[in-house]
C-alpha cells in the first residue's frame, strides 16, 4: 500500500490537475482560433494545421513516410498533450509564485512562442514552419495569437476552475473555493 502524499504534494497534484483541465479546455479554444485565422486572415498556401505537419517533418527527417490520416492522429494527439503538459505547469507555477493568471499567461505564451516558433523554435528548426524572416506578416500574427491566445485561455480557465489551489499567502495553500462565497471567507 502506497503512503499517502503529503500536504505539499498533494495541493501540488491538485495545482497540476486544475491546470491540466485548463490546458485541455485551452487546446480546444487554441484549434478554433487556428482555424478562424486561416479563414480570415492567412494567405493562399498557409495554414494553422501544425501538429500534423510537425509529425509529417519529423518522420520525414527520420527517413519515414507516413500517411496523412496518422499525421493527424499523431499530430493531435501530441496537441492535447503539449496542452496538458504547459497547463500542469501553468497550475504549478500559478500556485508557487505571487503573479495574477494572465501575466503568468502572458509569460507562458512567449516561452511558447520561443520554443515553437523562434529561430530556434522546435517548428522552425524541423521546417514545419518557415523561419520567421521568410514568414509572410500574416503568418507571423497567426502563430503569435495561437501561442498567446492558447496560455491566456489556460489562465482565463484556470482562475474559474472550482477549488483550484490558492497561491502561498503567509506560508499557507487553500482551496479557492473560500473566496468565491464572501460568506465562507476565512478571516486571518
Amino acid at each position: 500500500m502506497r503512503p499517502l502524499p503529503s500536504p505539499l504534494r498533494r495541493a501540488d497534484l491538485d495545482a497540476a490537475t486544475s491546470g491540466a483541465k485548463a490546458g485541455a479546455i485551452a487546446s480546444v479554444v487554441q484549434v478554433a482560433l487556428g482555424w478562424l485565422l486561416d479563414q480570415l486572415l492567412l494567405p493562399p498556401g498557409h495554414d494553422n494545421n501544425i501538429a500534423p505537419r510537425l509529425v509529417d517533418r519529423a518522420a520525414a527527417r527520420a527517413g519515414q513516410d507516413t500517411h496523412p490520416l496518422l499525421d493527424w492522429i499523431l499530430g493531435s494527439v501530441f496537441h492535447f498533450g503539449y496542452g496538458l503538459g504547459w497547463g500542469a505547469l501553468f497550475g504549478l507555477l500559478r500556485r508557487h509564485l505571487p503573479l495574477p493568471s494572465l501575466a503568468l499567461g502572458s509569460a507562458m505564451g512567449g516561452a511558447i512562442y520561443l520554443i515553437a516558433f523562434s529561430r530556434a523554435g522546435v517548428g522552425t528548426r524541423t521546417g514545419s514552419e518557415a523561419h520567421p524572416d521568410r514568414r509572410p506578416w500574416q503568418k507571423q500574427v497567426s502563430l503569435l495569437s495561437v501561442a498567446m491566445g492558447y496560455a491566456l485561455s489556460v489562465a482565463v480557465v484556470f482562475d474559474r476552475l472550482p477549488g483550484r489551489p490558492l497561491p502561498s499567502i503567509r506560508g499557507r495553500r487553500e482551496p479557492l473555493a473560500h473566496l468565491d462565497d464572501p460568506g465562507t471567507a476565512r478571516r486571518g
